[in-house]
């Protein structure tokens, strides 16, 4: 046994637990058969020369401890990779949940500035059927603790409410004449 790794005496490799994932658009090919690669393990000869080598070729070692280190490294490494591409899944949600939360806001906002204007501009404290539906929409907060995914669907659902809630409301008002200033247009 090397202490550095073990070396299958028969072939001439070591193996130093080296292993890497080359990507989907990998070029990187197996020593042995030539196969493309994607998770590449690292063998050295007894030159040091690296060969890079794939899960195809495992079985060309026998039953002895650089086969079984292989398995181990190919555990590892799919279970790293897998690890990695969920995190990247999560932060892309939490991304898309961050966007939609700030379009919720500025929605929101200008639904609330609108009825404010109306109720100075008609010294009135009754809202119209339009404007009450879009201050009920304007009320509702998210509730906290939700997963991402949920957020982002209450968020998109009640970003658009408010949208629609806000061009019912300046349709009723123009219809009205009580346009309110183009400042309260969506973009």
């Amino acid at each position: 046994m090397n202490p550095i790794g073990h070396t299958d005496y028969v072939s001439g490799l070591v193996y130093r637990g080296q292993y890497y994932d080359a990507g989907k658009d990998s070029a990187a090919k197996c020593s042995f058969c030539g196969q493309v690669l994607r998770f590449v393990f690292v063998l050295k000869d007894m030159a040091g020369k690296p060969m890079p080598i794939g899960t195809c070729c495992f079985d060309r070692f026998d039953d002895g401890p650089i086969r079984a280190e292989l398995y181990a490294s190919q555990v590892l490494l799919k279970a790293a990779v897998g690890r990695a591409e969920r995190d990247a899944k999560e932060q892309a949600t939490l991304c898309d949940v961050s966007i939609r939360a700030a379009q919720w806001r500025a929605a929101r906002k200008k639904a609330k500035k609108l009825i404010k204007w109306y109720q100075e501009n008609t010294k009135s404290k009754w809202l119209t059927r339009p404007l009450f539906d879009l201050r009920q929409e304007a009320d509702r907060k998210p509730e906290p603790g939700k997963k991402p995914q949920f957020s982002l669907r209450w968020y998109a659902k009640h970003g658009i409410a408010l949208e629609t809630g806000i061009s019912q409301a300046m349709g009723h008002m123009s219809l009205a004449g009580q346009a309110p200033p183009d400042s309260f247009r969506l973009p």
